[in-house]
């Protein structure tokens, strides 16, 4: 049983590599500070009142082409919510850079892109609030 535990990690441990290593082998590393939205990803408030309250740090590698069509994403470090996770790549899915370009020429690219997610208390309206729509 404890082999195939042991087993189950490695191989968990080897495609994680080989997708770091993939990413980095096909497309030019640059920072987030190098590159430009051209269609942000967009955390919807309602959405997020779904999730605890509290305040949330994730990282992700960015594979995007030299369109700047996000290809594949891949989490780096969690928010500690893997719903939250999942929604932030969802979201993220659904943006778009400006092509990356260098001496004039556009790439494929890796980024790693960090979101603070920092989600308030929902305040409950007093009654007369509710009473006038407030």
């Amino acid at each position: 049983m404890y082999k195939i535990i042991f087993l189950t990690i490695l191989l968990v441990a080897l495609s994680t590599s080989s997708i770091a290593n993939e990413y980095s082998q096909k497309a030019e590393i640059v920072t987030y500070e190098q590159v430009q939205w051209l269609q942000k990803p967009h955390l919807k408030n309602h959405d997020l009142f779904n999730f605890p309250t509290g305040n949330y740090e994730l990282t992700v590698r960015i594979n995007a082409n030299s369109e700047g069509i996000i290809k594949s994403i891949y989490i780096l470090k969690s928010s500690g919510l893997s719903q939250l996770d999942q929604y932030v790549t969802e979201q993220v899915h659904k943006a778009k850079f400006k092509p990356y370009t260098k001496n004039g020429i556009a790439s494929d690219f890796n980024v790693e892109q960090p979101f603070v997610v920092i989600i308030p208390k929902i305040q409950e309206k007093s009654w007369w609030q509710k009473i006038l729509w407030y």
